[in-house]
């Protein structure tokens, strides 16, 4: 029998009010290590407790497009993060699994032009993170050591939400863009597990266009299941199973510019 093992998200209104998320750590994973060009990092003491932003971008070799793209859009929007609070952003980039070490990961910053700092041995933070997809994004903040934001994945539009968080850890004061207003309080699916057949339930918040969308753990779009307008209130969807083969995915739901991203293992 085919079993579904869907672990879902509690989105936008529970968790920072971010534009994507999904998190299984609300605190940071503390490292002290070296670089892959050799020089020391003390996430806490170096980092964070200097009231600095860390973004964590963990990818996938071979052919993880999205990956790159999310690489590309994190360049262009710490240029006017960088801009607005001089010295006060970070960024590594590190491999999904261990066996992506320095060589791998240093060549895959250096040949994309990103000026992330390159770090190996990624697999534990994802873990900790609660990372499925790739890339997974995570966001740190401040002394208090806080994920302000976790990506499972890359769309289109999800640095609109990143820079909003990091934008309201800088300017508690001032609401960020769409953080007011959540657009979807919880997704959820049953049954768990199942055997050809699973069902999304959403509780709406907002009016808009709600796309529902199967990728593959890189984030390729394998189909679009939903794509209509909705109103406040219940929503529900039956997404088949049947012809998906053995293997990992992503059920991704956009609504008004904010993504939740839930896990869909497949096994007969």
């Amino acid at each position: 029998m085919k079993k579904i093992i869907l672990s879902s998200v509690i989105a936008m209104a529970s968790l920072f009010s971010a534009n994507n998320s999904f998190a299984q750590a609300t605190v940071a994973m503390d490292f002290n290590r070296a670089d892959c060009n050799g020089n020391m990092h003390h996430l806490f003491t170096n980092d964070l407790d200097s009231g600095n932003v860390v973004i964590l971008e963990f990818f996938m070799g071979g052919g993880c497009a999205s990956c790159i793209t999310a690489g590309h859009s994190l360049e262009a929007m710490k240029v006017g993060l960088l801009a607005a609070h001089p010295g006060k952003i970070r960024s590594y980039a590190s491999g999904f699994q261990n066996s992506m070490d320095c060589s791998v990961v240093s060549a895959w910053v250096t040949s994309n032009g990103f000026t992330s700092t390159p770090i190996d041995s990624g697999a534990a933070q994802v873990a900790y993170y609660g990372g499925f997809g790739m890339p997974t994004i995570v966001i740190l903040a401040g002394n208090t050591h806080k994920v302000i934001y976790t990506g499972i994945g890359f769309s289109a539009g999800d640095t609109v939400g990143m820079k909003d968080s990091i934008s309201k850890f800088f300017n508690p004061g001032t609401a960020a863009i769409k953080e007011s207003t959540a657009s979807v309080a919880s997704v959820n699916v049953s049954p768990n597990p199942a055997a050809n057949a699973v069902v999304l339930e959403a509780s709406i918040l907002t009016a808009g266009n709600l796309t529902i969308q199967l990728t593959d753990i890189t984030g390729k779009l394998l189909s679009t299941v939903v794509n209509e307008n909705v109103v406040p209130g219940a929503f529900s969807k039956k997404i088949s199973t049947a012809e998906l083969p053995d293997g990992l995915y992503m059920v991704r739901t956009v609504l008004n510019g904010y993504t939740s991203v839930a896990k869909l293992t497949v096994a007969k």
